[in-house]
């Protein structure tokens, strides 16, 4: 199943695009790696199916077959990546 950010862009080419504009200003401060990393990690959490059933149900969009009716609840999408993160830097 390919999951989307919104409506009219794949999840994978949000992340990469927000990669690449937060590692463009990162690098301003020579920090360029830490930029991308933290720009694919923030929005992780939109690969949850409850927010792709969020998105399907509030926007009229149509993910496939599986589409379920999860009603207004906004799913937590920021925290994945904010977890993600900080389990990764433990191990730094």
């Amino acid at each position: 199943m390919i999951s989307y950010a919104r409506p009219n862009q794949t999840l994978i080419n949000h992340l990469t695009g927000v990669a690449a504009r937060a590692e463009s200003f990162a690098g301003e401060f020579k920090n360029a790696d830490w930029g991308r990393w933290l720009g694919m990690l923030h929005d992780l959490g939109k690969y949850n199916p409850d927010w792709q059933q969020y998105l399907a149900h509030n926007c009229d969009f149509d993910i496939g077959e599986n589409a379920e009716d999860i009603g207004n609840l906004h799913p937590n999408h920021s925290a994945a990546g904010a977890i993600y993160a900080t389990e990764k830097a433990k191990k730094v």
